[in-house]
C-alpha cells in the first residue's frame, strides 16, 4: 500500500504552497523597490560609458505626450537595483548560448550603405569652404559629438584628479558610439577583440583631397606629413575569416597615391606588421598602446629627419587592468577575463603643457602630458588626459621648429614623443578644434604639419569634413540663454516695454563688444601667447 507523508489534502496543499510563493514574489518585489528608493543613484556608467536616464520636469504636456512614461520606465531601468550584477548574469548566459566554433564570436551590426554611395563633393574655392557647410556641420556633428564633454571639461578643470571622471574618456570613445571610427561588426578571436574595415576608394580620395587643400594653402612653407595608421583586424584576424573584413593596406595606399608630390606620407603599416608579435595593440580596446605609437613614432623620426630616442632610454609605467572600448560594447566574458594594461613613457625633455577647452579657446590651463590618475575603463585617457580641442607643448629647445598634430585619439599616444624634438608641438583634435586653423598655424609660427588618423577615421565622412571645417572656421563666443522675464501686469506693461527695449539695446553692445574682441584675439597671435603666462593663476 502506498504512504502519503503529505498531511494535509492536496487542494489544501496546493493553495498553501500557491499562498506562500506569491508572499515570497512580494516580499521580494516590495524589497527591490524598497531598494530602489533608498539605494544611491549614479549619473553615469562607466562600463557602457554613457549619461544613466534622468526625469525631467513632469507637466500635463509631457504626461500626455508620453515623455514622461517613457522616462520613468528608462529611469527605472538605469537604476533598478543590482543592475550592474543582472547585467553580467545576463551576459554570462548570453555567452553560453549556442556553438562554440573555432573560438570566434561576431557582436555588433552590418554598417551603414551610406558611406560606400557616398560621393566625393566636388572642389571648391578655398575662400568658400566654410562660411555655410561649415555652420552646418558645426552645429549638426560638433555639437552633438561635444555634448558628453561638458562633464570632462569640469572635472578636468578640478584641481583634485585623484580619479577620472568616466566622461573624460567618452569623447576619445566617442567615434565607437557615434558613428565615428567603429562601425559594423566587432570580431572577436579567443581573447581579442577586432573592429572590422569596411572603407572604399571613394573615401580614400575625398580624404586626400582636403589634405591636398592645405598644401595648396600654405606651400612649401609648411612642411606636411600624412600618416593612416592600421587597426588591428589587419594583423591578427585568423587567415580563414579575413573574407569578412576588408584589407587596409590598399586603402592607406590608395589614400597615399592621391595625395600631392608634397606631402609627405609615413608608411608604419610595414613597421607595426613587423611587430606585430609584441603588444602593439590592446586587445578590449580599438586603439594602439603607447608601443605601437613608439614604432610610428621611429617611421615618422625617418622623415622628418631626426634619431629617435630609445626606447630603453624612457622612463616606463604602467595602468594595470584596463577593460577598454570594445569590451563595453560586447560585455564578453573571455575579454573581461583577460584585461589590457597600458605602458606610457615619460619624457625627459623640460616642459611645459597647456589646454584649452571647449568655447575657451584662448585660456590656458597648465596640466601635464599624462594622466597618471585615470583607471579602467578610461585608462587610455593617460595619453594626453583624453582629448581636447588643442594642447600646446612648450619646451627649452629653441631649434625653431613647431609642428601641429591633427588628429583623432589614436594620435593621443603619438604626440607626446615629438616633445624630445620640437619647440613647440600644437596637439589639435579635428572633433572640437575651434578657431581658423590656417590663420593659426600662419600666426604661431607652425612650419610642420602631420595628419595622425587610423585608417577607419580617414574613411568617415564624419572625420573627413571635420579636417575640412576647421581650415577657416570661425569662432562665435556662445550665447548664455537668460531667463524668460515675468509677464508684466497692465499697469507696468509701458515702462516694461522700454526696460526690455533698453536691454535689447545693451545686449546688442555687448554682443557687439565681444564679436570685436573675439575677432581681435583671432587675429592676434600675441593674444594667444599672452594668455599662457597668466595661466597659472587662471589655475
Amino acid at each position: 500500500m502506498r504512504k502519503t507523508y503529505n498531511k494535509f489534502p492536496p487542494e489544501i496543499y496546493s493553495k498553501t504552497m500557491s499562498i506562500t510563493n506569491l508572499i515570497i514574489l512580494l516580499t521580494i518585489i516590495l524589497a527591490l523597490c524598497f531598494m530602489f528608493f533608498i539605494f544611491p543613484k549614479e549619473t553615469e556608467s562607466e562600463d557602457e560609458k554613457r549619461k544613466l536616464a534622468t526625469i525631467s520636469p513632469i507637466t500635463a504636456e509631457t504626461i500626455f505626450s508620453g515623455k514622461t512614461a517613457e522616462e520613468i520606465t528608462a529611469y527605472v531601468s538605469d537604476h533598478f537595483p543590482f543592475r550592474k550584477f543582472f547585467i553580467a548574469f545576463s551576459n554570462q548566459l548570453e555567452n553560453m548560448k549556442g556553438f562554440k566554433i573555432d573560438n570566434v564570436k561576431i557582436h555588433g551590426v552590418p554598417s551603414s550603405s551610406e558611406e560606400s554611395d557616398f560621393e566625393i563633393p566636388e572642389s571648391s574655392d578655398e575662400s568658400e569652404t566654410s562660411n555655410s557647410d561649415t555652420n552646418d556641420l558645426s552645429s549638426e556633428k560638433n555639437d552633438e559629438s561635444m555634448a558628453s564633454e561638458s562633464a570632462e571639461e569640469s572635472s578636468s578643470q578640478s584641481s583634485d584628479e585623484s580619479s577620472i571622471n568616466s566622461s573624460e574618456e567618452s569623447d576619445i570613445d566617442n567615434d565607437v558610439y557615434q558613428g565615428g571610427e567603429q562601425q559594423g561588426y566587432t570580431f572577436i578571436y579567443k581573447d581579442r577583440a577586432m573592429g572590422l574595415f569596411g572603407g572604399n576608394n571613394k573615401m580614400g580620395q575625398w580624404y586626400a583631397s582636403v589634405l591636398n587643400k592645405y598644401h595648396s594653402v600654405l606651400g612649401d612653407d609648411v612642411k606636411i606629413y600624412n600618416m593612416v595608421v592600421p587597426t588591428s583586424v589587419d594583423f591578427y584576424i585568423p587567415e580563414k575569416y579575413k573574407s569578412v573584413t576588408q584589407p587596409q593596406k590598399p586603402s592607406i595606399e590608395n589614400i597615399y597615391s592621391n595625395l600631392d608630390s608634397g606631402i609627405t606620407h609615413i608608411n608604419v603599416y610595414d613597421t607595426l606588421q613587423q611587430h606585430k608579435d609584441e603588444y602593439i595593440y590592446f586587445r578590449t580596446d580599438h586603439h594602439w598602446t603607447g608601443l605601437g605609437a613608439y614604432y610610428a613614432y621611429t617611421e615618422f623620426a625617418k622623415a622628418a629627419g631626426f634619431t629617435p630616442v630609445p626606447l630603453e632610454k624612457f622612463t616606463t609605467r604602467r595602468l594595470e587592468n584596463f577593460l577598454g572600448t570594445l569590451y563595453s560594447l560586447t560585455k564578453d566574458s573571455k575579454l573581461k577575463d583577460h584585461p589590457d594594461y597600458v605602458d606610457y613613457y615619460l619624457i625627459d625633455t623640460p616642459h611645459e603643457v597647456y589646454r584649452y577647452m571647449k568655447n575657451a579657446p584662448y585660456v590656458p590651463i597648465k596640466t601635464s602630458l599624462h594622466g597618471e590618475y585615470a583607471v579602467s575603463p578610461n585608462s587610455y585617457s593617460v595619453f594626453l588626459h583624453g582629448d581636447f580641442p588643442l594642447m600646446k607643448i612648450k619646451t627649452n629647445l629653441n631649434n625653431g621648429k613647431k609642428i601641429a598634430v591633427v588628429k583623432e585619439s589614436y594620435g593621443n599616444a603619438f604626440s607626446p614623443f615629438l616633445v624630445n624634438h620640437y619647440e613647440e608641438v600644437y596637439v589639435v583634435d579635428e572633433r572640437y578644434f575651434q578657431l581658423g586653423f590656417i590663420d593659426f598655424i600662419k600666426q604661431n609660427g607652425i612650419n610642420e604639419l602631420v595628419f595622425v588618423n587610423n585608417v577607419m577615421a580617414a574613411n568617415t565622412p564624419y572625420h573627413i569634413k571635420n579636417i575640412e571645417r576647421i581650415m577657416y572656421q570661425t569662432f562665435v563666443p556662445p550665447v548664455v540663454p537668460s531667463k524668460e522675464p515675468e509677464k508684466p501686469s497692465s499697469e507696468n506693461s509701458e515702462q516694461s516695454s522700454l526696460d526690455e527695449s533698453s536691454k535689447q539695446s545693451s545686449d546688442k553692445s555687448s554682443s557687439k563688444e565681444s564679436s570685436e574682441n573675439s575677432e581681435e584675439n583671432s587675429s592676434s597671435s600675441d593674444s594667444f601667447e599672452d594668455s599662457e603666462s597668466s595661466s597659472d593663476t587662471q589655475e
